[in-house]
């Protein structure tokens, strides 16, 4: 995805901070990982538009949606890959301010890559924030049989079910 081994250090660095909901303090925090990424690989676009469905998730800033629009301009959804693909139409849903869309491609994108934790965490938000809270159950269930307890996410995805079962 990307030539720079430093934007995908970054973008790994950049989700843990996001599902740990913790601000790194050796990068400065989330915002300053993800601009740092962004600098490490401007083209980078997992990077690129996990950046851009957070500012249009937590925001109604055109500027936003304007970056989004750039996105979808500077890179043709029938030139990336599945995975890509995948997230455009998320973050697309989040553009049109459509939650209960974006929930719903999230939810079956973690399913068909159950590692991919912005999927996972951002179905799991959205499960909660749209009342949609079953969600919030089957999101980590569906991935659980791919964590082993040796992965060092196994907590967190059972964690997250936990909540999931409790909501």
């Amino acid at each position: 995805n990307t030539p720079s081994n430093e934007a995908a250090r970054l973008y790994d660095l950049a989700l843990d901070q996001l599902v740990y909901y913790y601000d790194h303090p050796s990068y400065m925090g989330l915002l300053a990982t993800m601009r740092k990424m962004l600098q490490a690989d401007p083209d980078f676009i997992p990077g690129l538009l996990l950046v851009s469905s957070l500012k249009m998730f937590m925001s109604k800033d055109r500027a936003a949606r304007a970056e989004f629009d750039d996105i979808c301009t500077r890179f043709p959804r029938e030139e990336m890959n599945s995975w890509h693909r995948a997230h455009l139409d998320a973050a697309r849903c989040l553009y049109r301010e459509d939650l209960i869309g974006a929930l719903k491609r999230y939810s079956d994108t973690s399913k068909t890559w159950p590692y991919d934790l912005h999927s996972l965490n951002l179905g799991f938000v959205l499960g909660l924030v749209t009342g949609q809270t079953h969600y919030m159950r089957d999101i980590p269930l569906a991935a659980l049989p791919h964590y082993k307890a040796h992965h060092p996410h196994y907590g967190l995805v059972h964690g997250k079910l936990c909540f999931g079962y409790a909501e």
